[in-house]
């Protein structure tokens, strides 16, 4: 049980990873929410799944408006998805079908590129097991390779939000369930998921301290510019299929969820900077549903 733990992490560490990957197209992190018949007002935060101090610099109405909510949402309750009977029915999403491993997907030289790789980054699991999930499940394992900042905290930035609340005596809303996340990446071949992973550890053997990329990313957040973040990730190549499922989906299934909870109760909902922008981001869905958005400074 405490090897399906093990792996457990690294499904959920990746699956806070990808939320941070959606699109945008408004300006600010903080935003209130009203109308529609609310007679309490929620707000929405926008994260990154980062230990970077700078993200933790919170806006100036940022600590009135967490205070002010009954209940804290987030993408995924964290609490729920590891408990031993969620661990067992994951295992299905994890393992490649018909006896595949990821020699049957890459190249002699490449597997023994990640294999090598695996052994010293996560020498707990042993590779064979690794080996025989899908690649996709593999990847936040070399995003926790790469250099941390300095100053860089213990936990990330979503998870501190939740930490708050459980100090806060605040109850924790799923906004997902793991099992929708993970049906969610099955769109993603696993040939394309082999072909990203040895993509992904060869840069990360090449990459210096400093990632150019992450550093635009980073400054964009902190200045709240969701037009700039939705623009960099545009020049990712997503595949129509993959926004549908990874993206729109998700986004329309939290904003339905979203909606039934906010009726009832005053809620400080904190998801990936990247799902609030766009004409299918949140902030425009929760707006068509007759909800008013302010951003707050």
């Amino acid at each position: 049980m405490k090897r399906q733990f093990s792996i457990l992490n690294l499904v959920i560490s990746l699956v806070l990873y990808l939320s941070t990957c959606s699109f945008a197209q408004q300006k600010g992190l903080l935003w209130e929410i009203s109308g529609n018949g609310l007679t309490q007002k929620s707000y929405l935060f926008g994260t990154m799944h980062v230990t970077d101090e700078r993200v933790f610099n919170f806006p100036n109405g940022f600590k009135s408006a967490f205070d002010a909510c009954q209940a804290f949402a987030m993408e995924l309750n964290l609490d729920s998805a590891q408990n031993p009977t969620q661990a067992l029915a994951l295992m299905q999403y994890m393992m490649m079908k018909d006896g595949r491993t990821l020699k049957d997907l890459v190249s002699k030289k490449d597997y023994q590129k990640v294999e090598s790789f695996f052994n010293k980054h996560s020498p707990n699991v042993p590779f064979a097991m690794m080996s025989m999930m899908k690649p996709i499940f593999l990847m936040s394992i070399v995003e926790q390779a790469k250099p941390k900042p300095l100053g860089a905290r213990d936990q990330p930035l979503d998870k501190y939000l939740a930490s708050l609340a459980k100090d806060a005596q605040k109850p924790i809303i799923g906004l997902e369930t793991l099992q929708e996340q993970m049906q969610a990446l099955d769109v993603i071949s696993v040939e394309e998921q082999a072909k990203q992973l040895v993509k992904a550890i060869k840069g990360a053997e090449k990459m210096k301290k400093n990632d150019k990329t992450m550093d635009e990313l980073m400054k964009y957040y902190l200045a709240g510019d969701l037009t700039k973040l939705y623009q960099l990730s545009q020049k990712k190549d997503v595949k129509p299929e993959a926004q549908q499922a990874l993206i729109i989906k998700r986004n329309l299934n939290m904003v339905d969820r979203i909606d039934a909870r906010i009726k009832s109760t005053s809620v400080f909902i904190a998801v990936g900077a990247l799902h609030l922008p766009g004409e299918q981001g949140i902030l425009r869905l929760l707006e068509r549903k007759g909800y008013t958005l302010k951003s707050i400074p």
